[in-house]
């Protein structure tokens, strides 16, 4: 049977990056960000009362997905399916998820140059509150009104990184987390667990690594806005979360 394998994470943290790496090795079939798919599943993400009616739909296309006869492994990169992975779980046969994590000063540099996951924060109000997907409820809205974008952009870390932290506390069966810098700073051995978790043979020399990537964040906050992050998750970010995936960034 096809082991159908889910990028999940939250966007510029590196999910495309991973995805491309399984994608590229052989009887790998893809779907990464293939709009027939990753609308459907972002609009669940966002929208909650939506899912209802999105899920089946979604839960459709993976299960009625046609598969060349050669085909050993399938990977699709719509990484907001982080919100429905547990349905999906339950409903798709053979599922391995891949939660994809990186460092929030990173992520949140990332997100302020990129015009479009940018949008979703100066958007805001267009979507339903409360709002897992950016990191609003009924408790912090009047705070998060008040946020600059990068306050705004750590909150949308924040929501994910709990999320990523509830499925793997809970142990739902075969979910990986991987840390986005280990891939530079750990290639052989990440590499080595992702292709014993997926039984696939990862050959990485079919991959570009831009190692300058990894500190680009660096030069592109200033230190109001790197205050700012820490401000954010010092106040909103469960502790436990934050010492999990990255202990003593703060």
């Amino acid at each position: 049977m096809v082991k159908k394998i889910f990028i999940l994470g939250t966007g510029r943290s590196g999910t495309h990056f991973v995805g491309n790496i399984i994608a590229a090795q052989e009887n790998v079939e893809k779907t990464i960000e293939s709009p027939e798919i990753f609308n459907l599943v972002t609009e669940a993400a966002v929208f909650k009362k939506r899912r209802e009616y999105l899920i089946p739909k979604i839960i459709d296309f993976y299960n009625s997905f046609e598969f060349s006869p050669e085909t050993t492994h399938y990977i699709d990169k719509s990484h907001p399916l982080l919100w429905i992975a547990e349905e999906i779980d339950e409903k798709v046969d053979n599922t391995f998820f891949i939660s994809v994590v990186r460092n929030p000063f990173a992520v949140v540099a990332s997100t302020l140059k990129h015009k479009g996951v940018r949008a979703w924060l100066e958007n805001w109000k267009d979507y339903p509150i409360p709002n897992e997907f950016l990191g609003i409820d009924n408790e912090n809205i009047n705070s998060y009104s008040n946020m600059s974008i990068e306050g705004k952009a750590a909150m949308r870390w924040i929501s994910h990184m709990e999320e990523i932290y509830r499925l793997k506390i809970k142990g739902m069966k075969n979910f990986m987390v991987v840390r986005y810098e280990d891939l530079f700073y750990k290639k052989k051995e990440t590499v080595k667990k992702i292709s014993e978790f997926l039984e696939l043979d990862v050959d990485i020399s079919k991959v570009h690594f831009e190692e300058s990537s990894l500190n680009k964040w660096i030069k592109n906050l200033n230190s109001k806005q790197k205050n700012t992050i820490i401000e954010v998750l010092r106040n909103s970010c469960d502790h436990d979360v934050l010492n999990f995936f990255y202990p003593g960034i703060i």
